[in-house]
């Protein structure tokens, strides 16, 4: 319990500060104070108020104390709303050129925040007596989370304070930095909390939950959570120790296992599953086109959105550094988001019709999902090379400790995206078939002869093709017969036409691998799916009260942004405003990119153009974080 009672006390400290107070007000930092006082009296053993319940022999808190921590960490999150943004704005010469408030946090108020998460996700390690009396409370502060979604992924996704070629941190006042960091940290703890409230069992399912449903936040949540380095700032402004969580390796590869699953069939029907809706297919009731292509759009929703926050730069900066443990789980979630969208367009005519007259946000069209997937492929494009030594390094461990077939299955739909060159490639199957390896099936040879087509590498002296060679007929036929009916992916090339040739396969008219026996319909992962129901047929299902409007994703969010407070280059929102000498309003980050690729010329106008030649907009900066404050407060309404 120090643990929760020292980020507490913190939470006192911060709310005592000379900054915080010009920030929000001295009645609201009075109030905060005063909040965090009487939890501190709920953490107290000695205090006359102690409340506590017994679990197996244990003293754990009561309900009460868990709502009261959980109602602090909201009262912290809605500090923002505070701010006085002209006062700070007539501050902002005593901060430098970052100013002293970015998108209506100060550091002081995001630090606060920080403590207070700490502390809640401090006291559910004490145990819980009641679950079904506490998560009602974490649930409740996930959902206020939602408020300050915007911030963070301005902070994180917007800002290039991570070394991705955009500039790195010199490109941030110590401010932003720190902010920066503070929002990692929000992002951890929020996990921590989700993680401690359910015991260490951390699901994609639960993520997505923590999210609500919302794709963007979810992966913004989780790319906050991995970038996050205790190295980054070990103390506030004012001297508090900012809390680090005791476990936080631990905490990252659950993190990343769950990730993996984030883009299966039971999370891209989770609505209907959770509605038992699901039960319909048994009658007939959705065409298993119409299932794929449900499951299309939903990882086309993350691919977008894993785009948008650049997730997998933060993700593969990791695996660098990481266990191999990371990695099968990692390529299962770039093999879901790359994989090609079921084509059906009458179905997804009437998939995306569907979900606009039901209220749904972010349907996705056909072509949408296509351009979702072509835009994380080229994001990925960049660290393909280290990507795939990185695999290949690790192969001997994810061949044992993972499942083979799957993992190459994977491997190989990556590579239909982001190919080896064929130099790597060979490397890469040199791992495969290093050392004391098992027997080798067919399905498995298949799986490496797609990867081998996908990388555009045609038979020749090795290792895979020797042991095809040494493979019965058998074994052969079942290779064949696999790779034609492989869900990976096949480009059309060369490479395609040797091996149906080694393999002594069939091409149709097209060029494409013919199967030896009639083609069954695709199937979806059996997860998708529940046990048919046993006994007698359940009742019909209870008339359902109508639904509230579905309340703005963090995508749609960012989207509705007037045109006068959006970059000039990509059209999102500006956080890090700069004007150049001829008018033209840019994100600096994405200024920064643009010139590093057209060095010296401006990407609008094509005039020169120098960074050092434009200003930074303080005027539409504020402007922008009054456009979100208000937004965020009319989702909330």
């Amino acid at each position: 319990m120090d643990e929760a009672r020292l980020a507490v006390e913190g939470v006192v400290r911060c709310a005592a500060s000379l900054r915080l107070i010009n920030s929000v007000g001295s009645a609201r930092a009075e109030s905060l104070s005063n909040k965090a006082a009487e939890v501190l009296q709920c953490l107290d053993p000695s205090a006359p108020t102690w409340q506590c319940a017994r679990m197996g022999g244990a003293e754990v808190l009561s309900p009460g104390s868990y709502a009261a921590v959980c109602e602090l960490a909201s009262s912290c999150l809605y500090l923002h709303d505070d701010v006085d943004l002209e006062l700070i704005a007539s501050m902002s010469d005593c901060f430098g050129d970052g100013g002293m408030i970015i998108w209506g946090f100060s550091v002081d108020v995001a630090e606060t925040v920080v403590l207070s998460l700490a502390a809640v996700a401090s006291v559910l390690t004490r145990g819980i007596s009641d679950h079904t009396k506490v998560a009602p409370h974490v649930e409740k502060l996930f959902a206020d989370m939602d408020h300050i979604s915007v911030h963070i992924f301005a902070g994180l996704c917007r800002v290039a304070f991570e070394q991705d070629g955009t500039g790195g941190d010199n490109n941030l006042s110590a401010e932003e930095q720190r902010l920066a960091h503070a929002f990692q940290a929000i992002c951890m703890w929020s996990v921590a909390i989700l993680c401690n409230l359910m015991q260490g069992q951390l699901t994609a399912q639960t993520l997505w939950e923590m999210a609500g449903g919302d794709s963007l936040w979810a992966l913004v949540l989780i790319k906050g959570m991995l970038a996050y380095s205790p190295a980054g700032s070990g103390v506030t402004l004012d001297g508090v120790p900012l809390p680090v969580p005791p476990q936080l390796a631990e905490l990252k590869e659950a993190v990343v296992l769950a990730t993996a699953h984030l883009g299966s069939p039971s999370l891209a029907f989770y609505d209907e599953v959770d509605a038992n809706l699901i039960a319909d297919d048994i009658d007939g009731g959705f065409t298993m086109s119409e299932r794929m292509v449900g499951l299309s759009m939903h990882r086309a929703k993350l691919a977008t959105a894993a785009a948008d926050c650049k997730f997998l730069e933060t993700l593969l900066m990791e695996l660098t550094s990481a266990s191999p443990s990371w990695l099968p789980p990692t390529v299962a979630l770039l093999a879901a988001l790359l994989t090609p969208p079921h084509v059906d367009l009458a179905v997804w005519t009437k998939r995306v019709a569907e979900e606009e007259e039901a209220g749904a946000l972010e349907a996705l069209t056909l072509q949408e999902a296509r351009e979702a997937r072509e835009a994380l492929a080229w994001q990925l494009t960049v660290h393909s090379n280290s990507l795939w030594l990185l695999l290949s390094g690790a192969v001997p461990f994810c061949m044992v400790n993972s499942s083979r077939l799957s993992f190459l299955l994977d491997c190989a739909t990556l590579a239909h995206s982001v190919p080896m060159n064929p130099g790597t490639c060979r490397y890469f199957l040199d791992c495969c078939f290093r050392g004391e390896c098992p027997s080798w099936d067919g399905a498995s040879l298949a799986s490496l002869v797609a990867l081998s087509i996908n990388c555009d590498m045609v038979p020749q002296e090795d290792p895979l093709c020797a042991m095809l060679f040494l493979a019965d007929a058998e074994t052969k036929a079942l290779a064949s017969e696999r790779l034609a009916r492989s869900r990976a992916p096949l480009r059309q090339n060369e490479a395609l036409q040797r091996w149906a040739e080694e393999l002594g396969a069939a091409l149709d008219a097209c060029g494409r691998l013919l199967p030896s026996l009639p083609t069954p319909l695709p199937a979806l992962p059996a997860e998708a799916l529940p046990p048919l129901p046993s006994g007698p047929a359940p009742p019909p299902p209870l008339p359902q009260p109508q639904q509230p409007p579905a309340k703005p994703s963090l995508r749609e969010t960012l989207r509705g942004a007037p045109e006068e407070l959006c970059c000039s280059l990509d059209g999102r929102l500006l956080m890090d405003p700069v004007r150049t000498p001829q008018g033209y309003v840019f994100e600096r980050a994405s200024l920064v990119q643009a010139l590093a690729s057209t060095p010296g010329t401006c990407p609008v106008s094509g005039l020169p153009l120098s960074l050092e030649a434009c200003q930074r907009d303080g005027a539409i900066r504020a402007q922008a974080t009054r456009w979100v404050r208000q937004a965020t407060q009319r989702q909330r309404g």
